[in-house]
């Protein structure tokens, strides 16, 4: 038990490291050496835990997640009614001072940028999206009940597409943080523009399901 309970701690000491190596030096200085160093352990002790950067970066990217879901639960999904859709996605943009998200949407663009030469990267990232535009999804039929659920599937998949746009500006090119409230505003008129058109649309098919050419 206590063996086990050392290489949770090992792991999870790794994974850290691991995110606060990429927010600080960015993914072409980033190794198994340099983790090592951040996290205080020898590099065969990081190996040990994580043979390859596929199974490191997996990890990684189920840790940041875990993370949004204990935050969510603690934060969002204790509230009710209209409080709670407005929560949510405040917390994706960073909106509220009592309450904020993981500064890691540099570290997310690393992932992002790794994807291309992984694919349990990219399904894992994926399947993280997915999940996000699902539990949006309820979030509006729930807010919602009179729009069809097409709109409501619509509205998830463009709310993230612009939660995840802004902070690639961010993140990536050095804007401000704050055009954040420009963002915010756009979705309350994405959302009100569905409210005031809601008539039956020609479905489109899979919007949270995989692409099967991919």
């Amino acid at each position: 038990m206590g063996h086990t309970g050392k290489q949770v701690n090992q792991k999870t000491n790794i994974l850290n490291a691991t995110f606060r190596a990429l927010k600080q030096h960015g993914l072409p200085h980033l190794s198994y050496d340099a983790i090592a160093k951040e996290a205080n352990l020898s590099r065969q002790v990081v190996r040990y835990h994580f043979k390859d950067a596929d199974t490191l970066m997996v990890a990684l990217c189920d840790h940041l997640a875990a993370g949004y879901r204990d935050s969510l639960v603690s934060v969002v999904m204790n509230a009710k009614g209209e409080q709670r859709l407005e929560l949510f996605i405040d917390y994706f943009l960073n909106i509220r001072p009592e309450f904020t998200k993981p500064e890691d949407d540099g570290v997310f663009d690393a992932l992002f940028a790794l994807t291309k030469g992984s694919e349990p990267l990219q399904t894992a990232l994926r399947s993280q999206y997915m999940l996000l535009g699902q539990v949006l999804t309820h979030e509006f039929m729930l807010q919602y009940p009179h729009l069809p659920t097409q709109a409501a599937e619509e509205m998830s998949f463009l709310f993230v597409s612009l939660m995840e746009g802004h902070w690639k500006m961010v993140a990536t090119l050095g804007l401000s943080p704050e055009h954040k409230t420009i963002t915010r505003k756009a979705v309350d008129r994405l959302i009100q523009s569905y409210v005031n058109n809601h008539a039956e649309m020609e479905p489109l098919d899979k919007i949270w399901k995989q692409n099967s050419g991919i």
